[in-house]
């Protein structure tokens, strides 16, 4: 799940999983039991408020569908803030 940058009243908000403040970004949620959702991973977006920062767009898709990748990963397009944008793949780290 994809998250706007941070507010003036919050700019870096707590994350509980860290327990540190960090910039909004992207939430990683097993939804295999859609009535016991859990949080996972937090991976931070970029810093600044509403479009300008966070990581609003969030996009997943497997292996099997993307040309010369791994089919038994799974990728994530997202947005870092109005910065650009990242790919990561399973288990959660960048493609640089």
């Amino acid at each position: 799940m994809g998250h706007h940058g941070g507010g003036a009243d919050a700019p870096k908000p707590f994350n509980p999983l860290t327990r540190a403040e960090e910039s909004n970004g992207t939430a990683i949620i097993d939804v295999t039991d859609p009535a016991n959702p859990k949080y996972l991973k937090h991976l931070p977006g970029a810093a600044g408020g509403a479009e300008a920062g966070g990581a609003q767009m969030t996009r997943v898709c497997d292996g099997a569908n993307l040309a010369a990748h791994d089919p038994n990963k799974f990728y994530l397009l997202r947005t870092f803030g109005g910065k650009g944008h990242e790919v990561w793949k399973s288990p959660i780290r960048p493609i640089r």
